[in-house]
């Protein structure tokens, strides 16, 4: 898991793409709730700035300048405010540690026991990031969103303790 604020993420493409990056879900995040979940099969940076239907666009000087989504224009309407917002990248794998849940590599797949029935089958990506979306109510997600906002509360706050520790644990390292 990698945190990033708004305004380094946007120079971030060289860091975050790479051949072997497993870093496929994000959460963006501003100090009092979750924003946004999503993913991305072919790269986080892509995602986000060149693949069709990407969030932000961006001029030259890497300054975004328009919104092609809900989260793009949430940032872009709360600039300059939105460059301090937290992007944090996940692996599958990492969301596994943070909801504690076992996992197994098989045929280079990962496969988990159901959070729902308990019957093993491999871990998509699809079903991590519905998981995490139904877990953390971010306000801009509509699907797997149930609007209750003492369970976004809760969540965020074991959420965001979580990622400054792993943070801090990585810097230590």
């Amino acid at each position: 898991m990698i945190t990033y604020k708004i305004k380094d993420f946007l120079n971030s493409e060289k860091e975050i793409d790479y051949e072997d990056n497993d870093l496929e879900v994000y959460v963006v995040r501003n100090n009092e709730e979750i924003l946004y979940v999503g993913m991305a099969k072919y790269g986080i940076y892509r995602r986000w700035f060149i693949d069709p239907g990407h969030h932000i666009y961006i001029n030259n000087s890497n300054f975004p300048i328009r919104g092609n989504s809900k989260i793009g224009n949430k940032i872009i309407d709360n600039l300059p405010n939105s460059m301090d917002w937290e992007i944090d990248l996940w692996s599958i794998k990492d969301l596994l540690l943070f909801f504690n849940k076992d996992y197994r590599i098989e045929d280079k797949k990962i496969r988990i026991d159901c959070f729902y029935t308990g019957l093993d089958f491999e871990c998509s990506l699809k079903y991590i990031e519905g998981y995490l979306i139904v877990y953390l109510n971010p306000i801009l997600n509509i699907v797997g969103n149930n609007r209750v906002k003492e369970y976004r509360y809760k969540n965020f706050q074991y959420y965001k303790e979580y990622v400054e520790r792993m943070t801090n644990e990585n810097l230590q390292n």
